[in-house]
């Protein structure tokens, strides 16, 4: 990552279905905990359960879309899908799906899009099927 990369959010709005970009965030003051987000038309305050936020990674896929926190990715190379997490320890991790194996770090997401084999499928409120474990025998 580098110094000054570009932050930004998304959210799903679990009432309407709809992926939505805030237009301003409001914190409160003194810890910087975000508690009203302005979406235009439609305003929200975090904590009644009808928006949920995701963080911007920092990374683009092989056709230059943002890579968001709970995105879904395919690696057509290797055959592999992946599920953009937030982990406890505060990094991005790209977890695998339906297959064993270890999450992706930052880094070596960064490679793998520099081989433009991964792209963003979905989102795993938009598309959760895409999470669900193929019969296919190429995906173990």
């Amino acid at each position: 990552m580098q110094a000054g990369r570009e932050i930004k959010f998304r959210a799903w709005n679990k009432v309407d279905e709809v992926m939505v970009l805030p237009e301003r965030m409001f914190c409160q003051k003194g810890n910087g905990t975000v508690w009203h987000v302005d979406f235009g038309k439609k305003s929200g305050v975090l904590g009644q359960g009808i928006y949920v936020m995701m963080q911007f990674t920092g990374l683009h896929d092989a056709n230059k879309v943002p890579i968001f926190e709970g995105d879904i990715l395919e690696d057509f190379i290797f055959n592999k899908r992946y599920e953009v997490i937030w982990d406890d320890y505060g990094m991005f991790l790209f977890n695998p799906v339906g297959t064993t194996g270890n999450a992706l770090d930052y880094y070596e997401l960064e490679d793998e899009i520099a081989k433009c084999a991964t792209i963003v499928v979905g989102n795993r409120y938009r598309d959760p099927n895409l999470l669900e474990v193929a019969n296919d025998a190429s995906r173990t």
